[in-house]
């Protein structure tokens, strides 16, 4: 190309692919000359736009050649150019590369946080995933492993989202498909309708032109009435498979919704097109955890750790489903659910400590089974609380189902403060239980909660 050519919007996308070109082939140097060329450039044009994409692209390269100050001091130029242009995304993204830069840990965090505002106001499940995951490493590098669980559990939810996408995005094909079948249902019903008026036509004129006609015209007429009975009978045939085909498709499509959202929500998203979040006074929520989930995680294979995962998950499933309990999510190796959403019952928080307990003997069972074969095992903790919560669906294309509320996180404290092989219940469930006597109970006193203070809390068992 040629330097001097006067249109200098098509010289800055030039020496701006040349860049890209040089940084794909990792060729650092010669792509920030490149950038430097479409930066200089587009400043004759006063293209705030074009300004921050190139001093952005200049910092990258820079960081890829051990440049640090000088790529700060560009990503600080790119900001002010992302404002005045006021671009939510790049300001976003520029935040991020800015936290990765900075040694000193509070301005890392304060650049994440600025980022994940940014992210939550652009409903970016991505970038949101992303960032909490930048902000729990950054807090496991001080050694801050609470705050670093907590981080790393919230983008957990956010990557729990964006992987639901497919799933959603198959169950609006698969009811786009049924509706499409049922339009040429209707088609195929009026042609068979017209075939037998067709039908009808031709036995109306054998009778009236019979006479007429004599023997060898009535033959002829009983023939094509023969073939048109045919071509009836057949043509109903295809469309008893064709509606069989539909019937199939559409419990698949209800299947799959069912898979991710409890019954009643799925019927009013169907009726409606939306559901909207209700307050439910009195769920019990579960959390259950993998104790030394790293260190045993470590001596199977990644087949083998998520075939074990799955192999536990299925068996909570089934426990789930015996008591009536709603499975929310798994976050990890962590799995959540609760009792007296929708459909309360007096028994419901009986349901979901006896779901916890039978649990804990599915894990003991299999610890044995794994003792015996000289496999790893996974020991679990459970811990259970019962309080109001919010439930309803988060997103549109990449909804989901969750619960939010003091109480959610109140459950996840007891679990965190349980121990391997226990279930340990809250005050509050506790003094819903205290009387039942299927239950015994261990006084634990109170002990103190990051965040909450002292709480009383309680083991259970069957007596």
């Amino acid at each position: 190309y040629n330097d001097n050519w006067g249109n200098t919007l098509t010289l800055f996308k030039l020496y701006s692919t040349q860049g890209n070109i040089h940084f794909q082939d990792e060729k650092y140097e010669k792509a920030l000359s490149a950038y430097k060329k479409a930066y200089d450039v587009t400043v004759e044009l006063n293209d705030q736009k074009n300004i921050q994409n190139a001093s952005f692209n200049m910092s990258i390269s820079q960081l890829m050649l051990g440049e640090v100050d000088s790529a700060t001091a560009l990503l600080n130029l790119s900001l002010y150019a992302a404002k005045v242009g006021t671009d939510s995304s790049s300001i976003g993204k520029i935040y991020n590369v800015l936290a990765g830069v900075h040694t000193d840990f509070d301005k890392r965090v304060a650049y994440m946080d600025s980022a994940i505002t940014i992210a939550k106001n652009l409903n970016d499940f991505v970038d949101l995933h992303a960032n909490y995951q930048n902000l729990a490493l950054a807090y496991s590098e001080e050694k801050d492993y609470y705050w670093a669980f907590e981080y790393s559990w919230i983008s957990s939810n956010y990557k729990d989202s964006v992987y639901k996408e497919e799933t959603a995005n198959s169950i609006a094909e698969m009811m786009e498909r049924y509706e499409s079948e049922q339009k040429s249902l209707e088609i195929a019903n009026l042609e068979l309708k017209n075939n037998e008026a067709l039908l009808e036509a031709e036995l109306l004129k054998s009778n009236q032109y019979k006479l007429i006609l004599g023997s060898v015209g009535l033959v002829i007429l009983l023939i094509i009435s023969l073939i048109v009975i045919k071509q009836t009978r057949d043509h109903r045939k295809m469309l008893a498979l064709k509606n069989e085909a539909i019937e199939i498709e559409k419990e698949r499509s209800e299947e799959l919704l069912l898979n991710i959202l409890p019954y009643e929500v799925a019927e009013e998203l169907k009726e409606k097109g939306e559901s909207e979040a209700k307050d439910f006074e009195n769920v019990t929520v579960l959390f259950s955890d993998f104790q030394h989930f790293t260190e045993t995680a470590e001596k199977l294979s990644a087949k083998e750790l998520v075939k074990e995962i799955n192999s536990c998950f299925k068996g909570f499933d089934e426990i789930m489903n015996k008591y009536g309990v709603e499975k929310i999510k798994t976050i990890g190796d962590a799995y959540m659910a609760a009792g007296g959403l929708h459909i309360p019952r007096t028994t419901e928080p009986i349901d979901v400590v006896k779901a916890g307990l039978e649990m804990q003997s599915f894990m003991q069972a299999r610890k044995e089974q794994k003792k015996k074969a000289g496999e790893p095992f996974f020991e679990m903790r459970i811990g259970i609380h019962t309080g109001p919560v919010v439930a309803g669906i988060v997103g549109v294309k990449k909804f989901q189902y969750d619960i939010w509320g003091d109480t959610v996180n109140t459950a996840a404290r007891m679990e965190s403060s349980s121990e391997v092989q226990k279930v340990n219940i809250s005050d509050f469930t506790y003094q819903i239980l205290k009387e039942n006597p299927e239950f015994q109970f261990e006084d634990r006193g109170e002990i103190e909660v990051k965040g909450k203070g002292k709480i009383r809390m309680w083991f259970v068992a069957l007596a």
